[in-house]
């Protein structure tokens, strides 16, 4: 029974972003993508330490992540911010598709890259998707700003970079080792959230994105300097 516990947490991560659908709500549906984070989480770690991972949780694991994370974030992001688009339809349409491919496409060069046990290899797909729920959700009580044509242009253009991100071979900070890079993103996050609340989500991830950008420039740097050297 209890090795059957992991596949079950995962399920309620899939189902979390199925709800999540369904309910089409700016907040309510973002808690719901939280808490499927939360399971996202537990299930890896309820595997372990029951010792009963397997490729099948593991496939699992990656078709809840790219409903939760890839497909409910981006039909929130068209149904509650690109709505207010007056550009073509179809404009909204495509920026929206951009982010569950592109999250599947992450998902599996993922379920099969041996190097990302300790590190991420592009960006994870939740990272993704907290910066897209705190956009939906901090419009959704700042609505005003949508009408501004330049502010949603720059909108539209967010998930294609956040497409390329995804898949790029840039190493990204992993929660799996503590290193001083990863306690600046929670103690910025943490600061983020106190002040901004919902927006402090996705600025979180900004800082996020930089921190794990500026450890490659940094210890690239000290490997070319010993390099040099000998």
């Amino acid at each position: 029974m209890l090795n059957a516990l992991p596949s079950f947490i995962t399920m309620l991560n899939a189902c979390s972003g199925l709800v999540a659908i369904y309910v089409n709500h700016p907040v309510y549906s973002s808690i719901l993508i939280l808490l499927g984070g939360v399971c996202d989480v537990l299930d890896g770690t309820v595997a372990r330490w029951l010792g009963v991972q397997s490729e099948v949780g593991k496939q699992l694991d990656s078709l809840s992540d790219a409903i939760t994370f890839g497909l409910a974030p981006s039909y929130l992001v068209y149904h509650h911010v690109f709505v207010y688009s007056s550009d073509s339809v179809y404009l909204s349409l495509f920026s929206s598709i951009v982010l569950p491919v592109f999250a599947i496409i992450r998902l599996a060069m993922f379920n099969v890259d041996m190097r990302q046990r300790d590190i991420f290899i592009g960006l994870p797909t939740p990272a993704m998707a907290l910066f897209f729920i705190g956009l939906v959700t901090h419009y959704y009580y700042q609505s005003e700003w949508l009408i501004e044509k330049g502010v949603m242009r720059f909108l539209l253009s967010l998930p294609f970079f956040f497409a390329a991100m995804m898949i790029l071979p840039i190493p990204m900070l992993s929660f799996k080792k503590i290193n001083p890079y990863l306690i600046a993103v929670i103690a910025v996050s943490m600061i983020f959230l106190w002040i901004f609340q919902w927006a402090g989500l996705t600025m979180a991830i900004i800082s996020y994105i930089l921190l794990s950008c500026i450890k490659v420039l940094i210890e690239g740097y000290v490997i070319n300097n010993k390099q040099r050297k000998l």
